[in-house]
């Protein structure tokens, strides 16, 4: 399965586009966040009747962690999961890189906190104590990306075992905070976590920072990934 973390449907054809030449075989679930009253649904739908999709409408924003639980909950026996962003275009058969048991592959690293503000943050105090890991104060850990990753079924279920579905990020600050927990979260369960990029997407180009008016686009041989800031708190 693969699940989309999408606001609105700036990205989503375009998404399913790539899907649909890569990974049309796959069940697609896309969370829709900050929903409008599901207007694009149908035309989703239509556009590609061929994909088995289904959309969750969201009038919160649950951003990447919450949308990844929320499709889980609805679809909790897939045999592998695939969490992207809708503006992460996937590029090429996600069953290659599908990981082994314990294990997570994720799109995009960092290693360690890149911004050492974050340790004090409060979704990172808060998650430490709930899942009893150590705040580290080096480098001894993998930001994930966008909490974008692949993982199997018996990955996940230990996930949900230890209680993790039962957080998510309420704004950029506790999204930025949760990539760093997640690396925490997984060497914490021994979770091994392998990557294709040590390089994460740009947030500038020489325009400068990324927006609206500004997307800057970041390309490799496994996906494009665009960002945009949305303009969102």
């Amino acid at each position: 399965m693969i699940v989309i973390a999408s606001v609105g449907d700036r990205f989503i054809y375009e998404n399913l586009k790539y899907i649909n030449k890569h990974n049309k075989n796959e069940k697609i679930c896309i969370v829709d966040n900050i929903s409008q009253g599901s207007k694009y649904f149908s035309k989703v739908k239509s556009l590609y009747p061929n994909l088995d999709i289904d959309v969750i409408d969201s009038q919160k924003n649950l951003r990447e962690w919450g949308s990844w639980w929320a499709a889980y909950k609805k679809y909790p026996n897939e045999p592998h999961y695939c969490f992207i962003h809708d503006s992460m275009y996937l590029k090429q058969d996600i069953k290659k890189y599908i990981p082994n048991n314990n294990e997570a592959y994720a799109f995009a690293v960092r290693r360690g906190w890149v911004n050492p503000a974050y340790k004090k943050s409060s979704f990172i105090l808060k998650t430490s104590k709930m899942f009893g890991y150590k705040i580290e104060q080096g480098n001894n850990f993998y930001l994930i990306y966008g909490c974008m990753f692949i993982v199997d079924q018996q990955t996940i279920k230990e996930m949900e075992r230890v209680g993790i579905m039962s957080v998510h990020a309420k704004d950029r600050n506790d999204a930025c905070s949760s990539e760093r927990a997640l690396g925490h979260i997984f060497k914490k369960l021994g979770i091994r976590v392998t990557y294709f990029t040590d390089k994460t997407p740009s947030g500038r180009n020489k325009r400068g920072l990324n927006n609206l008016s500004n997307p800057v686009i970041t390309e490799n041989d496994l996906y494009i990934k665009i960002r945009t800031g949305r303009n969102y708190k």
